[in-house]
């Protein structure tokens, strides 16, 4: 069983009602007033602007793989980051729409919606063996000065993990990932009592849920799950106190 949630990805192909669909790069030569085109988008907080130049007033932030209707696009290439390409109005599934830049979609034509499906579930594979990667080790929580508390995590890129306390018996499961909130699910639950957010700060990558009713963060201590290596230095060690 895999441990990816497509739903929410699947739900927003069927809200948005386009008609059959086909992947291609940028439909140059398509009348977009008179054919529906689909995109998706490739890159997490992609900036919708409200013109089609850099500078403009963001709109919002779209995350990665969100399906959106293309409306329009720039009347002439413009040159982004090194990279020429056109702009495209596109409408969100809120409704809300802007200009995204066209790299950072990729395209459907109105031929074989069965395309999408496979194309959307093929994505969230891939991406799901590079956050599954990204995310194995171990992890101890941290207060917010970055000393360690009480928490440990072990998290295996077969979709298994450990919670647990220094010296206390162990959780152990499967968890899910649910990339509409970016967030890990642990299905037999943990001793922190919570789902946890994958953060991404400059080349860190930090897992904590922080809202009005729970705080927790863990920092990743070693990528290794042999238990007989030492956790890095700067994670508790044996005799330093993780009971804070």
């Amino acid at each position: 069983m895999r441990n990816i949630i497509f739903l929410s990805v699947l739900l927003g192909v069927l809200s948005l009602g386009f008609s059959r669909c086909g992947r291609e790069e940028e439909p140059r030569q398509v009348d977009l007033k008179k054919n529906k085109v689909v995109g998706m988008i490739l890159r997490e907080n992609s900036v919708m602007r409200i013109d089609p130049i850099v500078y403009a007033a963001r709109v919002m932030l779209l995350k990665r793989a969100e399906l959106v209707e293309i409306l329009d696009r720039s009347k002439e290439p413009a040159t982004v980051s090194g990279s020429t390409g056109y702009w495209y109005k596109v409408k969100a599934s809120n409704g809300i729409s802007g200009w995204i830049w066209g790299k950072n979609i990729q395209f459907f034509n109105n031929k074989n919606k069965s395309s999408i499906d496979s194309y959307v579930s093929s994505f969230w594979e891939e991406e799901s063996k590079r956050v599954m990667k990204t995310i194995s080790g171990k992890w101890w929580s941290v207060d917010q000065r970055g000393d360690f508390t009480r928490h440990a995590l072990e998290i295996s890129p077969d979709g298994k993990y450990k919670s647990y306390l220094r010296g206390g018996n162990p959780i152990s499961g499967e968890y899910n990932l649910n990339f509409k909130d970016n967030e890990i699910i642990f299905l037999k639950g943990t001793t922190f009592n919570t789902s946890l957010h994958i953060i991404h700060r400059g080349t860190m990558v930090y897992l904590e849920k922080d809202n009005d009713k729970d705080f927790i963060k863990f920092q990743k201590t070693s990528s290794s799950l042999d238990e007989d290596k030492p956790v890095q230095e700067g994670g508790p060690k044996e005799g330093e106190d993780a009971n804070q």
